[in-house]
């Protein structure tokens, strides 16, 4: 299955400032994209790297966000 580098690197994003360990952030990506393919699984590394590097932050989830006052 072909799954969206943007999709799969938000997670990787959210894995990395909550300070998991990288084979933590490896293992829930593999987790949420089985079969994820190698050239995927690279561009989604890159991009999420590159969002860190400019200060990017990842959305809040769904969840948080119905919680959250205004």
């Amino acid at each position: 299955m072909r799954y969206r580098p943007t999709t799969v690197s938000s997670l990787i994003v959210r894995g990395l400032i909550n300070q998991l360990d990288m084979k933590d952030v490896e293992d829930q990506v593999h987790t949420q994209f089985p079969e994820i393919d190698g050239h995927t699984l690279w561009e989604s590394y890159n991009i999420a790297l590159l969002a860190l590097a400019i200060g990017a932050k990842p959305e809040p989830t769904r969840q948080a966000a119905a919680h959250s006052t205004i």
